[in-house]
């Protein structure tokens, strides 16, 4: 039986209102506040038990205080309010180098937590302290043009209509496709690697047991790796492999079903699922991509644009917020005059390059049940 502590309840809500009501600069105060006395607890805690890990709970407590503090929907008295937010903390990744099924608890990793993330909302909370702290927001589409070395116009497409922008710096943030950092870098491909993925949402008619598995599941298979997690709509399950080693086939929503039924683990988790209304799978490159150059005189690329990873490391949004925030701390540095800060910035992606090589390196080097089939085969090649 969950209970709660109502002296507990009060401060929590005392302090989100606090929170709430007050200006950017009280809440990042409120919120700096917060995390300090968490940290605290957690050291308490710790020494008290003589037992822990925390290295991870230090580095995650950031994350969660602004979550719980200001973001997430939750109250503590109506824990199982069929309308509060969810919050997934798990590491979930298992090994897939072997054939019987493997668990790794956060417990045991020294990196900490892993996360599952509502993008839509999580997506949609950047926007709002982005504009919280003076950027205009605009819902426009960026569209590649021919440029030149330090060229710093972006062409964007807005209600259907072409608008040229003038601006002292660009900061490329457009993905994989790299629109602006494409045509003054060369794109450089780890792979062939492509995602086939579609979302099942429909539970069979009268099938009462909810999906609670929540923990995410990579499985390998000869010719690739399937992933499956839950998410707010429903399931998710992707196939991995490489893109002249795709069957016709897994075009279709047939296809797809077929190719899960031959799973192992990855099938057991759409129990409950109605295949009548399975999609037909969406396709997605997947390749690790990195830009070389990231950055030159009036602009900056971050995030896929500048370095895009094979989705098995589970590092892309952690990077796409580490090198956004190092972009733009660099482009501040540049603007007072440290052109230098952009060669730091190449060091710090060539850093963040080396150690996602050895990590790929190490994952792929794990599976050794069909090392000669292309897909492992060309992995164990890899320099």
């Amino acid at each position: 039986m969950l209970t709660t502590d109502p002296a507990g309840t009060k401060r929590f809500r005392e302090r989100r209102r606090l929170i709430a009501d007050d200006d950017l600069a009280g809440r990042l105060r409120e919120l700096g506040q917060l995390s300090t006395d968490v940290r605290r607890s957690v050291v308490r805690m710790i020494d008290g038990a003589q037992l822990g890990h925390i290295g991870g709970d230090l580095s995650v407590t950031d994350i969660l205080v602004t979550l719980f503090g200001g973001v997430l929907a939750v109250d503590p008295e109506k824990p199982r309010d069929p309308d509060r937010d969810r919050f997934i903390l798990s590491k979930g990744h298992c090994a897939a180098a072997l054939e019987q099924l493997h668990g790794r608890s956060h417990l045991h990793d020294p990196h900490g937590h892993g996360w599952h993330l509502d993008r839509a909302r999580f997506d949609a909370f950047l926007r709002s302290a982005a504009g919280a702290a003076g950027a205009e927001l605009r819902r426009a589409e960026a569209v590649p043009h021919l440029t030149h070395a330090g060229d710093r116009r972006v062409l964007i497409r807005e209600d259907g209509r072409l608008e040229e922008v003038r601006c002292d710096w660009v900061v490329d943030a457009t993905g994989r496709r790299a629109v602006i950092g494409r045509r003054r870098g060369r794109r450089r491909k780890q792979d062939r690697l492509v995602a086939l993925f579609a979302l099942f949402g429909r539970r069979l008619p009268g099938h009462r047991t909810e999906d609670a598995e929540l923990r995410t599941l990579v499985e390998a298979v000869p010719g690739g790796w399937w992933y499956t997690a839950k998410v707010p709509a429903g399931r998710l399950v992707a196939h991995l492999t490489d893109a002249d080693l795709t069957d016709s086939a897994l075009r279709t929503a047939e296809g797809f079903l077929d190719a899960i039924g031959t799973t192992r683990h990855v099938r057991t988790r759409l129990d409950g699922y109605d295949p009548a209304h399975a999609p037909a799978p969406c396709w997605t490159a997947a390749h690790g991509l990195r830009l070389s150059p990231a950055a030159g005189p009036g602009w900056i690329a971050a995030g896929d644009a500048a370095l895009a990873f094979d989705p098995l490391s589970s590092q892309g949004i952690l990077t796409a917020l580490h090198t956004g925030a190092r972009a733009g701390r660099t482009v501040d540095l540049c603007l007072s005059g440290e052109t230098a800060a952009l060669t730091d910035y190449s060091l710090f992606l060539q850093r963040i390059t080396d150690a996602y090589e050895r990590h790929h390196a190490e994952i792929y080097g794990q599976e050794q049940r069909w090392s000669e089939h292309p897909f492992w085969e060309r992995r164990q090649q890899m320099p």
